[in-house]
């Protein structure tokens, strides 16, 4: 009984340090007529601004183990966000060495009626907190997202980033699930996929 504590504790332990998924769940006030229709959908609606919100677009603040995200539409008319099934499709890279690494992952989606696009109005605000396992590595964090404005191909963005000491083990999968799934960013956006 003892051993079985200790081995769901180590393998909780592994979920927590390594890779994460990542989680953004935004509401659209209006419909993206561009979508196909049938994905999911979140009712966390943009907020009003007001004078506490961040002057900047993108704000990141570090709170501890967390980091704090604020998208903030102070002038744009029309502003997309690509998202799937109810989640903007952005996460979080940490700099290993010279290179920006994804600490967070999307799950793989097969069916293409999960993409669609949020809108953040003019006058509004988005706003995530999400952890970030602490370590001894001190690096710098940064986001990595889209903002659908009808080019083709369409890069992702990035935020300035932040300083962050982080559990070196974020950039792998855990054991557990490196036996059946690996990271792929063959579609830019690292995607947890089965292993062939």
């Amino acid at each position: 009984m003892m051993i079985a504590a200790l081995l769901l504790a180590q393998t909780s332990a592994e979920r927590i340090v390594h890779m994460s998924p990542a989680h953004y769940p935004a509401g659209s006030p209006i419909k993206d007529t561009q979508a196909p229709g049938g994905h999911a959908t979140y009712d966390r609606l943009p907020t009003k601004n007001t004078t506490a919100t961040p002057k900047d677009f993108i704000t990141l603040t570090k709170v501890g183990s967390k980091i704090n995200i604020t998208f903030a539409n102070h002038n744009q008319e029309n502003l997309w966000f690509r998202a799937a099934d109810g989640s903007l499709i952005m996460w979080l890279e940490a700099k290993d060495a010279d290179t920006w690494k994804p600490i967070q992952y999307h799950n793989w989606y097969t069916c293409g009626h999960s993409y669609h696009r949020v809108n953040l109005p003019k006058g509004h605000n988005f706003n995530f907190e999400t952890k970030v396992q602490t370590g001894f590595k001190n690096t710098q964090l940064r986001l990595a997202y889209f903002i659908d404005n009808g080019s083709n191909p369409n890069p992702p963005r990035y935020s300035d980033s932040v300083q962050f000491a982080i559990d070196e083990r974020a950039f792998t999968l855990s054991p557990e699930q490196s036996k059946t799934s690996r990271i792929t960013t063959e579609w830019i956006t690292p995607t947890l996929v089965p292993k062939q």
